[in-house]
């Protein structure tokens, strides 16, 4: 199977939730795989989770 590179914009259609949560800033370190180069600048706290549902999309 040919993968085709469809270029943005998208027409998408879908639900999508948002989660905030704190994380361990040890845990993602190690964990998140953050480049070395910006392991010093980070700071921790606050993680992002997304859950998104796609239920129509222009592009496949």
């Amino acid at each position: 199977m040919k993968e085709v590179v469809v270029p943005a914009p998208w027409q998408l259609q879908g639900d999508g939730y948002i989660f905030l949560l704190k994380g361990d800033k040890e845990l993602n370190r190690q964990d998140a795989h953050i480049p070395s180069a910006l392991l010093d600048h980070y700071h921790g706290g606050l993680n992002v989770l997304m859950y998104v549902r796609y239920s129509a999309s222009s592009v496949g």
